[in-house]
């Protein structure tokens, strides 16, 4: 707050007064100047440590993409094996003396970007330009969809596991819970597991694109249309 005070004698001519009202002016104009170049100091410290924060944010998701590429590389392969052995079964109507595969979801976490959404809900991305928000938000997109995949995942493995606690009533100790499964059982299993590679291979997709886009911003890149190009880099990937 700017405090005027008022002079210690009175004017007693225009001249005094106008002398008076010049300083009073100048004073004004030297306070508010200060306060401003206080105000921008702050905003420019507040702007450094958000962009400090969501470089490591995006240094954080981009292990935890590449650590998604490995898992559910590894989930894919070892379903279409299971994928093959149903099939072999089936066709052979010998017993499917082996258990669902094992799968690694345990050893990756879904990426996320909790720093960008509280910045966002405070306000705080005023400190960024515009082609940053932009561009922080366009990983706040992907990463809607890498959340809305994990859900369909988590969403397929629940059934698939319903599906094998059912064949486990009364099944033989030590044995597989599918050895005793007729042909149409057999080709519900398959759907199921169909169901689960489509939901990893999507959230792998997403992962991908994800981190195609965070490598390209950590990289210094803040052309949108160079960003969307980054992200489809992995696309041809198996």
């Amino acid at each position: 707050m700017l405090d005027v005070h008022p002079p210690e004698h009175a004017a007693h001519t225009w001249r005094d007064f106008f002398i008076h009202i010049a300083t009073i002016c100048v004073g004004l104009l030297i306070a508010i100047g200060l306060e401003q170049s206080v105000e921008a100091i702050h905003r420019h410290h507040e702007r450094e440590e958000l962009i400090a924060a969501l470089n490591q944010e995006s240094q954080q998701i981009l292990r935890d993409t590449e650590r998604v590429e490995n898992g559910t590389s590894g989930d894919v392969h070892s379903i279409q094996n299971f994928e093959a052995q149903v099939s072999d079964a089936a066709r052979t109507r010998h017993p499917l003396e082996a258990s669902t595969p094992h799968h690694k979801g345990s050893d990756w976490d879904v990426p996320d970007d909790p720093i960008y959404n509280a910045a966002k809900a405070s306000t705080r991305t005023a400190l960024l330009s515009d082609q940053e928000i932009v561009d922080y938000g366009e990983i706040d997109g992907l990463i809607q969809k890498v959340d809305s995949s994990y859900a369909r995942l988590g969403d397929a493995r629940l059934s698939l596991n319903s599906f094998t606690r059912e064949l486990n009533f009364a099944k033989v100790p030590g044995t597989s819970p599918f050895a005793n499964a007729t042909p149409e059982q057999l080709e519900q299993l398959d759907a199921h597991l169909a169901q689960l590679a489509v939901a990893l291979q999507e959230m792998r997709y997403w992962s991908r694109q994800t981190r195609g886009a965070v490598t390209a911003i950590l990289q210094g890149e803040r052309n949108l249309r160079n960003i969307e190009t980054a992200e489809r880099q992995f696309d041809k990937l198996p």
